[in-house]
């Protein structure tokens, strides 16, 4: 499967040309990523309390990565790698994510989701605990995720679409 990524803008412009069509390509869980990072705001670099809150993505700020594998080889194929190099099936373009930052895996079972750490420079935190290398740490609807200075929110599918159509921007 292609690498699907698209801002939050973008994937409403998709449903309101064609909403089945989107809804079947968006069809998994997403990671929606807040373009602000931490400690944008503080003079030390450090991040704020209030930076660890993930608001509702207004459509401009907010990209959507849908977790997937990108169809591009990579040396990991137990699960869908999150990095800053282009060989990742989720690619963050920020200098505090780690070429191989982390990775998701589904559980064959119980189709429940998971994040594990790869032993990454700058840190991820699960729902504003830190995670040691290579913990492994459960992941549920609406969790808040952070990987370096890079805040992102797990959603399934139908969190997803609710959020899309309680946008303004998503009324005919």
């Amino acid at each position: 499967m292609p690498r699907v990524r698209s801002s939050f803008a973008e994937l409403i412009n998709a449903w309101l040309k064609d909403p089945a069509g989107t809804r079947a390509k968006w069809n998994g869980p997403v990671l929606v990523q807040r373009l602000t990072t931490a400690g944008s705001d503080k003079d030390d670099g450090g991040p704020t309390r209030a930076a660890f809150v993930m608001s509702r993505p207004e459509a401009s700020e907010a990209r959507v990565h849908l977790i997937a594998k990108s169809g591009k080889p990579n040396a990991f194929p137990m699960g869908v790698t999150i990095g800053r190099v282009g060989g990742n099936d989720i690619e963050l373009d920020d200098n505090s994510i780690s070429r191989f930052h982390a990775w998701l895996q589904q559980d064959e079972r119980t189709k429940a989701w998971a994040l594990t750490d790869a032993e990454s420079k700058n840190g991820t935190w699960v729902a504003g605990a830190e995670l040691a290398p290579r913990q492994r740490v459960p992941l549920t609807d609406q969790t808040e995720i952070r990987l370096g200075n890079v805040f992102l929110t797990f959603l399934l599918p139908a969190s997803l679409w609710a959020l899309v159509l309680a946008n303004p921007l998503a009324k005919p």
